[in-house]
C-alpha cells in the first residue's frame, strides 16, 4: 500500500479576513507532494469547543490555521494528538498582497527535536502570485527531500486567481461531519471565478473540470448538485472557450444527464480544438450509447483506437459497450486488460468491482483487492471499493481483518479525519483483538462526526469491545424482538430497558422499540426509539422505526420527515429508498412510492422486505379509482 507519511503539513496562518486560505493552501500541497514516494498528512487540528468564538461565528468545531512552532508540535505529541511515524513538520504563515503585506513563511523541522531542515521567506504580490509561491515551495520541499510536485500551472496565477483556487482545495477537502467534501457547490463557484480571472489558465480549467465531474459523479449527488456543476461549466466555457478540459467535462455530465444530442456536440467541438485526445471518442461513444446508437459508439471507439490504441478510457467505454449488449464476458477481458496496464484505474476498477459484488465465487473480488493492496498510490475511492469487496466476498477471521486495517489505514494516514476510514479501521482492530487501539479509534469517529451513522455505529462498536457480555445481551434482545412469538414480547421489551437503562446503549432501546411495535404500543414504541435518537442521533435503523410507528398512527408527515433523515444520513441505499416508499405510500403518494419501492428493489432484488413493499404499492395503485370512477361517484353523491 505504500509507506506511511513521513512528513505532516499543518493548516497555514492566515489574518481573520483570509480565513479558509491557510488550510486550502495546505491541502493544495497535501494533494501534489510525495517525498521519497510517500504522500504528506494533512493535520486538521480542531478548536477546542470551549474556545471562545467571536459573535455570529458558528459554534461547530472548525479547523485551525496557525502557524505551529516546535514547542506547540512537542506538546501536541505529548497529548497522542498526532499520526505516528512523522519526521517533518511543515507549517508557515501569510498574508494576502491585496488586504496585508503579502508576506510569505515557510518552515519544515524535525518532529523530533524540532530542528530547522528548512525555511523560505518570500513576498507576494498581485501580479506574480502564483509564480512566487511555487518557486517558495520548490525550494522548501527540495530541502526536506521531496520533488517539486506542485501544480506547474500555479505559476501563470495573479493574486484574484489564486485566491479562488486555495479557497476551492479547502472547500473540496474532507470533512468528516459530512462524510465527503466540506462544499463542493462552493468549490466551483470559486474555480469558475478563478477561470474568469484567468481564462488562459489550463490548471485553473482542469480543476474546475475535474470537481465538476466528481461533484456530479459522487454518491452523495442529487440532481441539484448535478445541474449546479454543469451551469458552472456552461459558464466557464463563455470566459475560456478554447479550454478542451471544459468542453471534455461538459460532455461528461451532458451524456450524465441524459442530453445525448448536447453531449455530443460539446464532444465533437472539443474534438475540433483536440483531435489526439482519446478521451473525447470515449465520451462520443457514450452520447451515441445514451440515444441507442450502439454502430456510432463502436464507429467512434473505432477513430479512438487510430490514435489511442491503448488509451485505457477507450478500453474501459468499449467493455461498457460490450456489456451493454450482453458480452459481458467480453467486458471483463477489456477491464481486465485495463487493470493489467494501470491496476488501480479508477472507472475500469469500480467496473470489475461491480461485477464481482455479483459474483458467487469470491476470486475476482480477492484478486482486485490485492492490486489495491501491492499499489503505491491508490485513489481513495479505489481503496473504498477494495474495503466494500474483502467485507462483502472475503471470509470473517484474522486473515480479511489484517487487510482491512491495510486499506483502511491507507486512507486514514492521507486524511487523518475521515471517520470512516477509521470506523472501518476500528472494527477490524477489534476483530485482530486490539482492544485499546480500536476503542481510541471509535472515540475519534464519535469526535469527528457526532449525530452521524457512523456516530451510531462506532458506539456500538465500542460498547461491543468494552462491554462484550452485555454486547450479546442485547444482540439477543434485537432478534427476540424481530423474531420472538407475540406472547413473549412483554418480557422481551422489559428485558430491553433494563439493559438500554444499565449500559446507556442505543440497540437496546431499539430491541425495546420493536418489540412494543409488534405489541401495537404505538406511544411507547415511539418512546423507546426517540430514546435511541438520543443517545445516537444518526441512528438510521431508529428513524426507520418511527417511520413505521407513524404510519401505524396515521401521521403521515412524521413519517416522512424520518424518512427523509434516512435519506440524509446514508443516502440513497435500499433501506432509505424503501422509508421514503412507506411514506409516500402512507400519504397517499402513490406514484412516487412507486418509483421509490421500484428503485429499493432495483439495488438488491433478493431484499424480500422490498419485493414485498413494492408489491404493496402495486396493490395499492392497482386498487385506485380512475378519475372516470371517481367522477361517477361524485355524480352518485350529488
Amino acid at each position: 500500500m505504500g509507506q506511511p507519511p513521513r512528513a505532516v503539513i499543518i493548516p497555514f496562518g492566515v489574518p481573520p479576513e483570509g480565513r479558509g486560505l491557510g488550510l486550502g493552501l495546505a491541502a493544495l500541497v497535501h494533494g501534489a507532494v510525495q517525498p521519497e514516494g510517500a504522500s504528506i498528512g494533512l493535520a486538521q487540528l480542531m478548536a477546542k469547543k470551549n474556545e471562545t468564538r467571536r459573535e455570529g461565528e458558528s459554534q461547530k468545531a472548525a479547523p485551525v490555521e496557525t502557524f505551529l512552532p516546535p514547542p506547540a508540535w512537542k506538546d501536541l505529541v505529548a497529548r497522542g494528538d498526532t499520526p505516528p511515524d512523522v519526521t517533518v513538520v511543515i507549517t508557515g504563515a501569510f498574508e494576502p498582497p491585496t488586504a496585508g503585506s503579502g508576506i510569505l513563511q515557510l518552515l519544515a523541522f524535525d518532529a523530533k527535536d524540532g530542528h530547522t531542515r528548512a525555511r523560505v521567506d518570500a513576498h507576494l504580490d498581485e501580479d506574480g502570485a502564483g509564480s512566487t509561491l511555487l518557486q517558495a515551495f520548490d525550494e522548501l520541499l527540495k530541502n526536506i527531500g521531496c520533488a517539486p510536485t506542485l501544480p506547474r500551472g500555479i505559476g501563470d496565477l495573479g493574486w484574484e486567481a489564486l485566491e479562488s483556487v486555495l479557497r476551492a482545495e479547502r472547500c473540496v477537502l474532507h470533512d468528516a461531519a459530512r462524510g465527503g467534501p466540506h462544499d463542493r457547490l462552493a468549490a466551483m463557484m470559486h474555480l469558475g471565478r478563478a477561470v474568469e480571472e484567468a481564462p488562459g489558465s489550463q490548471f485553473a480549467a482542469g480543476r474546475l473540470a475535474a470537481v465538476a465531474i466528481e461533484a456530479a459523479a459522487s454518491a452523495r449527488s442529487d440532481h441539484a448538485m448535478a445541474s449546479a456543476a454543469l451551469r458552472t461549466l456552461t459558464r466557464a466555457m463563455q470566459d475560456a472557450p478554447s479550454q478542451v478540459d471544459l468542453l471534455e467535462a461538459c460532455a461528461a455530465l451532458q451524456v450524465r444527464h441524459g442530453h445525448a444530442s448536447e453531449a455530443e456536440t460539446c464532444a465533437r467541438a472539443a474534438l475540433d480544438l483536440d483531435p489526439s485526445r482519446g478521451r473525447l471518442y470515449a465520451l462520443l461513444s457514450e452520447a451515441c450509447r445514451s440515444r441507442g446508437d450502439h454502430a456510432g459508439a463502436i464507429a467512434a471507439l473505432d477513430r479512438g483506437t487510430d490514435v489511442a490504441s491503448d488509451d485505457v478510457v477507450l478500453l474501459t467505454e468499449k467493455g461498457v459497450v460490450l456489456a451493454s449488449v450482453g458480452e459481458e464476458g467480453k467486458a471483463r477481458e477489456l477491464w481486465k486488460r485495463v487493470v493489467a496496464k494501470d491496476p488501480i484505474y479508477p472507472p475500469a476498477y469500480a467496473n470489475l468491482s461491480a461485477a464481482a459484488m455479483r459474483d458467487e465465487d469470491p476470486t475476482d473480488a480477492q484478486l482486485l483487492v490485492d492490486r489495491v493492496l501491492a499499489a503505491r498510490a491508490a485513489q481513495g475511492d479505489v481503496i473504498r471499493q477494495a474495503i466494500a469487496l474483502a467485507l462483502a466476498k472475503e471470509p470473517v477471521g484474522v486473515a480479511r481483518a489484517a487487510r482491512l486495517v491495510r486499506l483502511s489505514k491507507s486512507i486514514v494516514e492521507r486524511v487523518p479525519n475521515d471517520a470512516w476510514a477509521i470506523l472501518a479501521l476500528a472494527q477490524a482492530l477489534a476483530q485482530l483483538g486490539e482492544r485499546a487501539e480500536s476503542i481510541a479509534r471509535y472515540r475519534s469517529v464519535l469526535d469527528l462526526a457526532p449525530a452521524t451513522a457512523l456516530a451510531a455505529q462506532a458506539a456500538r462498536g465500542k460498547l461491543a469491545v468494552e462491554e462484550p457480555q452485555a454486547t450479546l445481551e442485547i444482540d439477543a434482545s434485537l432478534r427476540a424482538a424481530a423474531q420472538a412469538p407475540k406472547s413473549d414480547l412483554e418480557r422481551v421489551a422489559v428485558r430491553a430497558r433494563r439493559l438500554a437503562d444499565r449500559h446507556e446503549a442505543w440497540p437496546a432501546w431499539l430491541a425495546a422499540s420493536m418489540a412494543e411495535r409488534r405489541l401495537e404500543h404505538w406511544a411507547a414504541a415511539r418512546d423507546a426509539a426517540e430514546r435511541a435518537l438520543a443517545i445516537a442521533p444518526g441512528c438510521t435503523l431508529a428513524h426507520v422505526e418511527l417511520v413505521a410507528i407513524a404510519v401505524a398512527e396515521n401521521d403521515a408527515a412524521c413519517a416522512m420527515k424520518h424518512a427523509e433523515r434516512v435519506r440524509e444520513l446514508e443516502g440513497e441505499t435500499g433501506r432509505s429508498l424503501g422509508a421514503l416508499a412507506t411514506a409516500y405510500l402512507a400519504a397517499g403518494q402513490l406514484v412516487e412510492a412507486r418509483i421509490m419501492a421500484e428503485r429499493s428493489l432495483a439495488m438488491d432484488p433478493k431484499d424480500g422486505a422490498a419485493v414485498i413493499l413494492a408489491a404493496r404499492v402495486r396493490a395499492a395503485l392497482e386498487a385506485k379509482p380512475s378519475f372516470f370512477d371517481r367522477m361517477k361517484g361524485w355524480f352518485a353523491k350529488k
